[in-house]
């Protein structure tokens, strides 16, 4: 996967984001760039393209978290097969 470099990211207020949320996935995708979301001028997270990563990697990043609990409240690890159905990948 290609390194991200925030020296090259654009500013985006929370403002921004939620009034224009698909516009600037969008344009974040569109231009390869990573973006920084400030919140009262101060940096809170940042939103990068995943244009280099695969589908297999995001299957294998989910693969062992615990979802969220059940209707009983237990919590099950993903295995990857489960995870591609979870995704829609999978009947």
């Amino acid at each position: 996967m290609t390194k991200v470099s925030l020296s090259e990211a654009r500013i985006v207020t929370m403002r921004e984001l939620s009034q224009r949320t698909s516009q600037v996935v969008q344009e974040i995708c569109q231009s390869g760039q990573p973006a920084l979301i400030t919140r009262h001028g101060k940096f809170l997270a940042a939103i990068a393209p995943l244009e280099d990563v695969t589908i297999d990697a995001a299957i294998q990043s989910i693969a062992g978290r615990a979802p969220l609990p059940d209707d009983d409240g237990n919590r099950t690890l993903l295995d990857p097969d489960t995870a591609r159905r979870q995704l829609g990948l999978a009947p």
